[in-house]
């Protein structure tokens, strides 16, 4: 496995991690405390990062727009966490504290990812030309494979398309609103 594969494979690991277990452990522990404002920031966090999990699906299936809409997810997820804008929420509890340490740590690897992955973009448009493109769809069909008992590519491609096709029409429908409640 040559080094490029050892990071896009540590990559995966680390978006299960940061993205996807501790953003859940935190929304289950604000729940159980019942701390509503972190409650909210929680499942504002969700609704953006599901843009993520289409990507894998789309990486399941050979979509090359999965290469953009991982990046987009990269670039969205920290904005959810630092919405609204200068927002002087004090986060006092223990759970408070861990989910603005977490914050900081998702926004670096968020940010480091957009740096690694930009490149990939052109992926989106040229998805054979490149060994590297194909690199990236390693993990999500492993994934698939553990997961789903080897999902057949093209359904996994049905639920990405679906999975984005929804994700675009309630942030469309949500940008909409806001911008008419102004």
């Amino acid at each position: 496995m040559s080094a490029y594969s050892r990071l896009v494979y540590t990559d995966f690991v680390l978006a299960v991690l940061l993205t996807v277990l501790a953003p859940l452990a935190l929304l289950v522990w604000s729940a159980a405390r019942k701390n509503k404002p972190l409650i909210g920031t929680m499942i504002a966090y969700w609704r953006v990062s599901a843009l993520l999990m289409v990507a894998v699906y789309l990486l399941i299936g050979g979509v090359p727009i999965a290469y953009l809409a991982g990046v987009a997810a990269r670039v969205f997820i920290p904005l959810s966490l630092f919405w609204p804008l200068g927002e002087t929420r004090r986060w006092d509890s223990l759970a408070g504290r861990v989910f603005v340490y977490w914050r900081r740590v998702v926004t670096l690897y968020c940010g480091f990812g957009v740096l690694v992955t930009a490149p990939l973009l052109g992926c989106t448009l040229r998805w054979a030309v490149s060994p590297r493109c194909e690199v990236w769809r390693g993990p999500p069909l492993e994934f698939s494979g553990v997961v789903h008992g080897g999902l057949e590519p093209s359904l996994a491609a049905n639920l990405g398309w679906g999975g984005l096709i929804i994700y675009a029409s309630v942030a469309t429908w949500r940008l909409v609103s806001t911008l008419r409640a102004r």
